[in-house]
């Protein structure tokens, strides 16, 4: 039976920015099928299937995060989440 599977992350923190960045997951523990290049950060679906995709995404206080998968450049699903602290002393 072909198994695909890749586990990426950052090596390091990102951000913040302030416009649009290709964000590539350099620090590859699993990559079985090589499905997944560490140089692009795209993945390569190479046996037909359901694949599902687990995504952590964190900001810290008054930045929005919003992380984004795409299919052949067109976004399929997205992730956001919205960190504001609005503290009067």
């Amino acid at each position: 039976m072909l198994q695909v599977a890749f586990l990426a992350r950052l090596s390091e923190h990102f951000g913040p920015i302030e416009e649009s960045a290709h964000l590539i997951f350099p620090q590859v523990d699993t990559n079985v099928g090589s499905g997944y290049d560490p140089a692009s950060g795209s993945f390569l679906v190479t046996i037909d299937g359901v694949y599902a995709f687990h995504l952590h995404v964190m900001a810290v206080s008054n930045y929005i995060a919003w992380l984004a998968i795409k299919v052949r450049g067109d976004i399929t699903c997205y992730r956001h989440i919205i960190h504001i602290i609005d503290i009067d002393i």
